[in-house]
């Protein structure tokens, strides 16, 4: 296996909808801990994840199959729609599962910080070919890394990822760094936001 193909491996590896999915399971072991220790709750909260999670790949495909269905050629942004269109569904359903059982504050600042992502990401994805999969690694990490900062070494997933994105052949180096910046910047200014609304409703 050459270095092209590591690289082609690496990003199916670390592909946005599997990687979103995995990152929510490391928040929701968070939310878990900080809310209660019984561990059946824990594995309720593995039940909405997944549920909705599914729901979410059901909705990516529908989508996709009538995009290709109609047309074996297609603008990126209509791709990044859908899964966009998902990742929205997929969320919603998942915060109202959240509010309803009572779950804990970290899974829903973090279906916040990726709703402030994916707006300017959907705006700008429609003119110009943003990386998503730099976008949608980069954001996660940096709300586990502001969960707790012994998980910094997980930045080197999107820092590899934004070398990757031009090396395949998928974006420009400057799409892959406005992905990078979209995705951290945007997550911690919301989080950050979120916990000083926190702080002025409490005083």
């Amino acid at each position: 296996m050459d270095f092209y193909q590591i690289m082609l491996f690496y990003k199916d590896a670390f592909d946005p909808k599997y990687f979103l999915f995995l990152s929510f399971i490391l928040i929701v072991f968070y939310d878990w801990k900080n809310q209660t220790k019984e561990i059946k709750y824990f594995f309720e909260r593995i039940a909405v994840i997944s549920i909705s999670y599914i729901v979410a790949l059901i909705i990516i495909d529908l989508i996709m199959m009538q995009i290709v269905g109609r047309s074996s050629s297609y603008p990126q942004y209509l791709e990044d729609y859908s899964n966009l269109a998902g990742l929205m569904l997929g969320l919603a359903l998942s915060v109202a599962l959240w509010k309803k059982f009572k779950f804990g504050k970290e899974f829903l600042h973090a279906a916040f910080g990726l709703l402030a992502v994916s707006i300017p990401f959907a705006v700008i994805s429609y003119f110009w070919n943003i990386s998503g999969h730099v976008t949608y690694t980069a954001a996660p990490v940096t709300y586990l890394v502001l969960l707790d900062r012994r998980l910094l070494l997980l930045y080197a997933i999107p820092v590899v990822m934004v070398f990757n994105r031009p090396y395949v052949g998928a974006h420009t180096p400057l799409q892959s760094i406005s992905g990078f910046i979209l995705g951290t910047a945007l997550m911690f200014f919301s989080i950050k936001i979120i916990h000083e609304l926190r702080k002025t409703g409490q005083s």
